[in-house]
């Protein structure tokens, strides 16, 4: 038995920081003389973990923890930080070793050798980088390809497949990770410290050779990397709330659970706001408690305790997981990577675009516990809505832009044939979005064009300077039209086709438009063709008209007929539907363009609207 408040220095131990992955408990150990089955995946790291002469004190939650009893859970987890805290290292079990991983970790030590070399000559001009910089830090790297030559045989392939390993999208991370104060990455017999594989990886996405966005890095692996480099941010619960709420865990309560124990992390300047929002909150782990009463009374303190309404911009965005919840509830349950319209450039920095109801505060009321009685007022009905937008990849564009380059049907058909049916669905659905959004009653042409592409990166062209930090690059109203209009005038024949009426546009019209296009696109600089997508917020969201002529960009579920509300302490417009019951139903935010910055805001129109 090990004290955790045990100073005598006797009491040290390692804490394992692993996967649990797939049951059943089919692996026997023995502990305390007694025989107790665990899964493949924590005894396979207990083999590679064990000394051949000595003794090793090991923490593993699947043996410390008893997770029948629910009191012991309870508690267990409370402490949860103190005990990764308290630690002498954490290990951190990625799993058994594959035929790449000794590649991967030595391109790792590489990468964190490179950036301490480097980092200081990084130039900010990407040409440049990749004409005199890279070619030094490739010889460096022992690197063949370009840095975009991520799925061929390599070093960088490589590094991509570890990354993928399941470790990185586990939400526990963010609290073991954290709370710990030595870590070592260990995958089979292959090892690499912390703090070199985050040196290595920040390094590596600055220079573009690996988007740590694409891989699983980028879940609940985030926060406890993004403190190294920025120890004294103002960090604010839902950031971490909303920015996890695709890491994965077993127990959906663990979504809100898993964050509490930061509140102990005193060592760290940045937790001292979290502490105060956590103890606001009432909150405590307590595995008897159900889901949706979680979930709910989450919501609530937080609308209630902040003054605003934030919480809400995440509804909408996915389906839900959890019956029973009511709609201004959010559902943390889903691990889907979603996007809303309040975002933050870094860990607790939200960026301030949107103020639509002129930095009011809202004083919530609930009744029954499951009405929730916001003051606002509808401002606006929607009348027309294209298709929604479903995730595109990019990589289904980059195949045809070799046949750019050098143009024949046959190199159209072996890049092009795998990616038609997505680029087909996409081409059809910007062709609608382009003739919702130009068919104007009053007004120019240019007006309409400049309306759609401020809604389409929902944010006016007067805020694009506040952009930069989030795009990681500087650009300008000039320079963002200019790539609008690339990404227009490219698709000119698919949209001509789409006019033509829904059973013209078919399939064999549509490859001849897009062959229509990449001749067209050649003149328009065509490297850059596509580029637009990387700036707009158009993901699960669908375009839409209101009845007073906005260009709106919604959530997926709205339709016409609904309701645009804006309430006190919303910084965002939302959606809502009428029950029927007199209450209405929370469907998501959305931006309306030409009401962000409080433009429709009148205090003296509010009046208590009821959300179940």
């Amino acid at each position: 038995m090990i004290a955790l408040d045990d100073r005598s220095g006797d009491s040290r131990y390692e804490a394992i920081s692993y996967c649990w992955e797939e049951p059943p408990e089919t692996e026997s150990l023995i502990c305390n003389g007694q025989n107790i089955y665990i899964r493949p995946n924590l005894e396979r790291a207990l083999r590679h973990l064990r000394l051949p002469d000595r003794t090793r004190i090991l923490w593993a939650d699947a043996i410390c923890i008893n997770q029948q009893n629910i009191q012991e859970r309870n508690y267990q987890v409370s402490i949860m930080s103190l005990i990764y805290r308290c630690s002498e290292r954490v290990i951190v079990w990625l799993g058994e070793a594959s035929n790449t991983t000794e590649q991967a970790i030595e391109f790792l030590n590489k990468l964190a050798d490179a950036d301490k070399i480097f980092r200081r000559d990084l130039p900010e001009n990407m040409l440049v980088k990749h004409v005199l910089y890279w070619k030094e830090l490739r010889e460096f790297l022992s690197v063949d390809g370009g840095p975009f030559q991520q799925h061929q045989p390599g070093p960088v392939n490589s590094l991509n497949q570890l990354m993928q390993r399941s470790w990185f999208e586990r939400l526990w991370v963010v609290l073991e990770a954290t709370s710990a104060r030595d870590i070592l990455i260990l995958c089979g017999k292959f090892s690499i410290p912390w703090h070199r594989f985050c040196y290595a990886i920040d390094f590596s996405y600055k220079v573009g050779i690996v988007d740590y966005s694409r891989t699983k890095l980028a879940s609940a692996c985030r926060f406890p990397f993004y403190l190294r480099f920025w120890p004294n941010a103002d960090l604010d619960l839902l950031y971490l709330v909303q920015a996890y709420r695709y890491a994965k865990c077993t127990d959906p309560r663990d979504k809100i659970f898993a964050l509490l124990g930061l509140r102990f992390l005193t060592h760290l300047n940045c937790m001292k706001s979290l502490r105060d929002e956590f103890a606001s909150l009432d909150i405590t782990p307590d595995y008897e408690i159900g889901v949706v009463e979680l979930y709910k009374h989450f919501a609530y303190k937080v609308i209630e305790t902040k003054g605003h309404l934030d919480i809400l911009s995440v509804i909408g965005l996915y389906p839900l997981q959890t019956p029973g919840l009511p709609s201004w509830v959010p559902d943390w349950a889903p691990s889907k990577h979603v996007v809303p319209l309040l975002r933050y450039t870094r860990p607790g920095n939200l960026l301030g675009l949107y103020c639509s109801s002129s930095k009011s505060r809202t004083d919530p009321r609930l009744i029954s516990h499951q009405v929730l009685v916001l003051n606002g007022f509808m401002y606006d009905t929607i009348i027309q809505v294209a298709d929604e937008c479903r995730e595109i990849k990019e990589d289904s564009f980059k195949p045809v832009c070799p046949t750019i380059v050098k143009f024949t049907l046959r190199s159209l058909w072996d890049y092009g044939y795998p990616y038609w049916e997505e680029i087909y669905s996409s081409q059809k659905l910007f062709a609608q979005w382009d003739y919702l959004a130009l068919t104007v009653v009053s007004g120019s042409r240019h007006d309409a064009m400049d309306e759609y592409w401020q809604t389409l990166i929902c944010a006016s062209k007067y805020d694009i300077s506040c952009l930069g930090e989030v795009f990681g690059n500087d650009m300008t109203e000039i320079e963002l039209r200019a790539i609008f209009y690339i990404w227009f005038r490219w698709r000119v024949f698919t949209r001509l086709a789409y006019r033509l009426g829904p059973r013209y546009f078919s399939l064999p019209l549509f490859i001849v438009c897009i062959i229509l296009n990449i001749l067209w696109a050649t003149a328009w600089g065509p490297t850059h063709y596509n580029r637009f997508l990387f700036f707009t917020e158009t993901r699960t969201r669908r375009l839409a008209r209101t009845k007073k002529g906005h260009l709106a960009l919604m959530v997926g579920g709205a339709r016409p007929g609904d309701a645009i509300a804006l309430f006190e302490g919303g910084k965002v417009p939302l959606v809502i539907r009428p029950t029927g019951q007199g209450t209405w139903r929370l469907l998501g935010d959305g931006y309306v363009h030409g009401i962000m910055k409080g433009e429709a805001w009148d205090k003296e129109k509010c009046e208590k609207i009821y959300l179940e």
